[in-house]
């Protein structure tokens, strides 16, 4: 038998962050990049998107796997980052 490719952890975080921002359902800070804070807050709104990009394999092949993977990636980055309701790198500058 074949051995299954690995599902690179970090492209899956970074894809999963880049498509709640992109959905809408977080925004990045205009000031930090990469400081992520709510959007609309719909997670449905992500999966959709993630879907179709998914369905167009302009996020990766479309297979069962990659779904799942990222499924996962997105709802466990959604539960990470929801309880920022303002940028902490604009409230908290450092000195």
């Amino acid at each position: 038998m074949g051995s299954r490719p690995e599902i690179d952890e970090a492209a899956l975080r970074q894809g999963a962050l880049a498509i709640l921002v992109e959905a809408g359902t977080f925004q990045e800070c205009e000031h930090h990049p990469g400081s992520l804070i709510q959007g609309t807050c719909d997670l449905a709104a992500a999966f959709t998107l993630a879907n179709a990009q998914l369905a167009k394999e302009t996020f990766g092949p479309a297979k069962l796997e990659t779904r799942v993977a990222l499924m996962n990636a997105i709802k466990k980055a959604y539960r990470e980052n929801l309880f920022f309701d303002r940028c902490e790198r604009c409230h908290n500058p450092q000195p």
